[in-house]
Protein backbone atom coordinates (compact mmCIF):
# COMPACT_ATOMS: atom_id res chain seq x y z
CA UNK A 1 0.00 0.00 0.00
CA UNK A 2 1.33 3.37 -0.81
CA UNK A 3 1.38 6.32 2.35
CA UNK A 4 0.79 9.56 1.16
CA UNK A 5 3.32 12.27 1.34
CA UNK A 6 4.28 12.92 4.49
CA UNK A 7 5.04 16.73 3.01
CA UNK A 8 1.30 16.36 1.65
CA UNK A 9 0.18 16.80 4.96
CA UNK A 10 2.79 18.62 6.68
CA UNK A 11 3.66 20.66 3.81
CA UNK A 12 -0.38 21.56 3.19
CA UNK A 13 -0.61 22.75 6.70
CA UNK A 14 2.64 25.15 6.55
CA UNK A 15 1.56 26.40 2.84
CA UNK A 16 -1.62 27.72 4.40
CA UNK A 17 0.12 29.05 7.19
CA UNK A 18 2.55 31.08 5.08
CA UNK A 19 -0.14 32.29 2.81
CA UNK A 20 -1.95 34.29 5.51
CA UNK A 21 -3.72 37.18 4.17
CA UNK A 22 -2.51 40.73 4.77
CA UNK A 23 -3.91 43.85 3.59
CA UNK A 24 -0.70 46.15 2.79
CA UNK A 25 -1.17 49.98 3.61
CA UNK A 26 0.16 52.94 0.83
CA UNK A 27 -1.15 55.12 -0.89
CA UNK A 28 -4.42 54.87 -3.06
CA UNK A 29 -6.47 51.31 -3.20
CA UNK A 30 -5.10 48.68 -0.69
CA UNK A 31 -4.78 45.85 -2.09
CA UNK A 32 -5.08 41.99 -0.47
CA UNK A 33 -1.49 39.90 -0.82
CA UNK A 34 -1.15 36.53 0.26
CA UNK A 35 2.42 35.65 2.51
CA UNK A 36 5.12 37.82 3.26
CA UNK A 37 8.13 39.53 1.71
CA UNK A 38 9.08 41.09 4.52
CA UNK A 39 10.80 37.50 6.26
CA UNK A 40 13.40 36.38 4.26
CA UNK A 41 12.94 32.62 3.21
CA UNK A 42 9.10 32.40 3.01
CA UNK A 43 7.26 32.39 0.21
CA UNK A 44 6.91 35.08 -1.74
CA UNK A 45 4.06 37.36 -2.04
CA UNK A 46 0.86 36.79 -4.48
CA UNK A 47 -2.42 37.96 -4.60
CA UNK A 48 -5.28 36.23 -2.40
CA UNK A 49 -6.91 34.71 -5.63
CA UNK A 50 -3.40 33.40 -6.86
CA UNK A 51 -2.82 31.56 -3.45
CA UNK A 52 -6.55 30.30 -3.10
CA UNK A 53 -6.10 28.79 -6.36
CA UNK A 54 -2.43 27.20 -6.00
CA UNK A 55 -3.92 26.04 -2.76
CA UNK A 56 -7.08 24.35 -4.55
CA UNK A 57 -4.63 22.98 -6.58
CA UNK A 58 -2.30 21.28 -4.30
CA UNK A 59 -5.69 20.42 -2.34
CA UNK A 60 -6.68 18.17 -5.17
CA UNK A 61 -3.66 16.97 -6.10
CA UNK A 62 -3.87 15.58 -2.05
CA UNK A 63 -7.28 14.20 -2.83
CA UNK A 64 -5.93 12.82 -5.92
CA UNK A 65 -3.52 10.62 -4.19
CA UNK A 66 -5.88 9.17 -1.83
CA UNK A 67 -7.30 7.75 -4.89
CA UNK A 68 -4.28 6.26 -6.46
CA UNK A 69 -4.81 8.65 -9.51
CA UNK A 70 -0.89 9.67 -9.53
CA UNK A 71 -1.63 11.69 -13.56
CA UNK A 72 -4.35 13.75 -11.99
CA UNK A 73 -2.23 14.15 -8.84
CA UNK A 74 0.81 15.28 -10.84
CA UNK A 75 -1.29 17.35 -13.30
CA UNK A 76 -3.01 19.75 -10.38
CA UNK A 77 0.49 19.74 -8.64
CA UNK A 78 1.88 21.45 -11.84
CA UNK A 79 -0.82 23.39 -11.96
CA UNK A 80 -0.24 24.43 -8.28
CA UNK A 81 3.66 24.79 -9.08
CA UNK A 82 3.27 27.10 -12.03
CA UNK A 83 1.54 29.33 -9.75
CA UNK A 84 3.52 29.17 -6.65
CA UNK A 85 6.73 27.49 -7.35
CA UNK A 86 8.39 29.05 -4.02
CA UNK A 87 7.24 26.40 -1.84
CA UNK A 88 9.66 23.70 -1.74
CA UNK A 89 7.18 20.92 0.16
CA UNK A 90 5.02 21.25 -2.95
CA UNK A 91 8.08 20.27 -4.98
CA UNK A 92 8.61 17.48 -3.00
CA UNK A 93 5.07 16.41 -3.39
CA UNK A 94 5.85 16.53 -7.35
CA UNK A 95 9.05 14.08 -6.77
CA UNK A 96 6.47 11.52 -5.10
CA UNK A 97 3.69 11.72 -7.62
CA UNK A 98 6.06 11.76 -9.99
CA UNK A 99 8.55 8.86 -9.12
CA UNK A 100 5.00 7.09 -8.45
CA UNK A 101 3.80 7.21 -11.42
CA UNK A 102 7.26 6.04 -13.14
CA UNK A 103 8.66 9.49 -14.24
CA UNK A 104 11.93 9.56 -12.24
CA UNK A 105 13.84 12.43 -14.41
CA UNK A 106 10.70 14.39 -13.53
CA UNK A 107 10.82 13.43 -9.72
CA UNK A 108 14.58 14.16 -9.73
CA UNK A 109 13.91 17.53 -11.05
CA UNK A 110 11.22 18.11 -7.77
CA UNK A 111 13.96 17.16 -5.14
CA UNK A 112 16.60 19.44 -6.68
CA UNK A 113 14.02 22.42 -7.37
CA UNK A 114 12.90 21.70 -3.16
CA UNK A 115 16.45 21.56 -2.29
CA UNK A 116 17.16 24.97 -3.96
CA UNK A 117 14.89 26.96 -2.05
CA UNK A 118 15.84 25.30 1.12
CA UNK A 119 19.56 26.27 0.37
CA UNK A 120 17.91 30.24 -0.54
CA UNK A 121 16.04 29.98 2.80
CA UNK A 122 19.39 29.24 4.83
CA UNK A 123 21.36 31.81 2.40
CA UNK A 124 19.02 34.62 3.57
CA UNK A 125 17.90 33.94 7.50
CA UNK A 126 21.42 32.53 8.38
CA UNK A 127 19.19 29.94 10.80
CA UNK A 128 21.26 26.47 11.58
CA UNK A 129 17.92 24.63 11.56
CA UNK A 130 16.76 25.62 8.05
CA UNK A 131 19.72 23.48 7.20
CA UNK A 132 17.77 20.38 8.44
CA UNK A 133 15.54 20.34 5.33
CA UNK A 134 18.86 20.45 3.45
CA UNK A 135 20.10 17.30 4.72
CA UNK A 136 16.63 15.87 4.27
CA UNK A 137 16.92 16.57 0.60
CA UNK A 138 19.95 15.24 0.08
CA UNK A 139 19.30 12.07 1.68
CA UNK A 140 16.32 11.89 -0.65
CA UNK A 141 18.67 12.39 -3.61
CA UNK A 142 21.06 9.48 -2.83
CA UNK A 143 23.66 12.36 -1.73
CA UNK A 144 24.79 11.18 1.78
CA UNK A 145 28.40 12.42 1.82
CA UNK A 146 26.50 15.93 0.38
CA UNK A 147 23.95 15.49 3.34
CA UNK A 148 27.20 14.84 5.97
CA UNK A 149 29.42 17.93 4.43
CA UNK A 150 26.15 20.57 4.97
CA UNK A 151 26.10 19.38 8.89
CA UNK A 152 30.06 19.37 9.30
CA UNK A 153 29.65 23.24 7.39
CA UNK A 154 26.68 23.88 9.67
CA UNK A 155 28.67 22.60 13.18
CA UNK A 156 31.45 24.99 12.01
CA UNK A 157 29.44 27.90 10.97
CA UNK A 158 27.05 27.87 14.23
CA UNK A 159 29.20 25.87 17.26
CA UNK A 160 27.23 26.84 19.67
CA UNK A 161 23.82 25.46 18.47
CA UNK A 162 22.89 23.11 20.59
CA UNK A 163 19.88 21.21 18.03
CA UNK A 164 23.12 20.66 15.36
CA UNK A 165 25.37 19.56 18.25
CA UNK A 166 23.01 16.94 18.96
CA UNK A 167 21.93 15.98 15.73
CA UNK A 168 25.76 15.49 15.10
CA UNK A 169 26.38 13.44 18.88
CA UNK A 170 22.94 11.16 17.99
CA UNK A 171 24.05 10.54 14.49
CA UNK A 172 20.63 11.13 13.06
CA UNK A 173 21.97 10.79 9.25
CA UNK A 174 22.45 7.59 10.21
CA UNK A 175 19.28 7.16 11.59
CA UNK A 176 17.25 8.81 9.07
CA UNK A 177 19.11 6.56 6.24
CA UNK A 178 16.98 3.90 7.88
CA UNK A 179 13.75 5.22 8.35
CA UNK A 180 11.15 3.89 5.87
CA UNK A 181 9.93 7.45 4.35
CA UNK A 182 13.85 8.35 3.46
CA UNK A 183 14.58 4.51 1.99
CA UNK A 184 11.06 4.31 0.19
CA UNK A 185 11.29 7.76 -1.55
CA UNK A 186 15.18 8.35 -2.21
CA UNK A 187 15.88 8.16 -5.56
Amino acid sequence: MTRLPRSLTLGFTLALLFSGVMVTSGCGKKTETSGTTDVPGTPKSVSKSVAAEADGYAGEAAFALQLRDYPRAAEALSKALKLRDDIPDWWMDYEVVQKLAGNLSEAKKGYQKALALHEKRYALTKEPMQLMPQIHMLLLLSREKDARAVLEKALKAHPSDRHLKEFSDHKEIDRLLQDPYIREHKL
